[in-house]
């Protein structure tokens, strides 16, 4: 856990632990890691009149369909929801389409933070 919530803090610019510990607790998750090393994540849980998937960090669009589209396979003809502060038409959004998500555009502050190192 302490490394999605470095990463987490460092894509969305301000440090969010208790929230994170939080999710953890109701969420599944994905992540992809290379030489032992967390690249990217996805949380998943219930929310509102079916799931929605996020946090989600990723440096690249790879990445993030490799956490995100796990669990949209897995939500087959339920309502799914994917915050994204990305524009429509770009390779994630396209790829989720074809799955049948729902993309809601979110605020984020565009500044990225170092993460912390103990």
């Amino acid at each position: 856990m302490p490394a999605v919530i470095a990463s987490d803090a460092f894509a969305f610019g301000v440090g969010r632990h208790d929230v994170i510990s939080a999710l953890f607790v109701h969420s599944s998750g994905y992540g992809l890691f290379r030489e032992s090393k967390l690249c990217a994540f996805a949380l998943c849980r219930r929310f509102g009149r079916g799931d929605v998937i996020g946090p989600a960090v990723a440096a690249n669009d790879e990445d993030a369909i490799a956490v995100v589209r796990p669990h949209v396979l897995e939500h087959d003809g339920v309502f799914l929801r994917l915050d994204t502060h990305r524009e429509d038409g770009d390779p994630l959004s396209a790829s989720l389409y074809r799955e049948r998500v729902t993309l809601v555009p979110t605020e984020h502050s565009g500044v990225a933070h170092e993460p912390a190192h103990d």
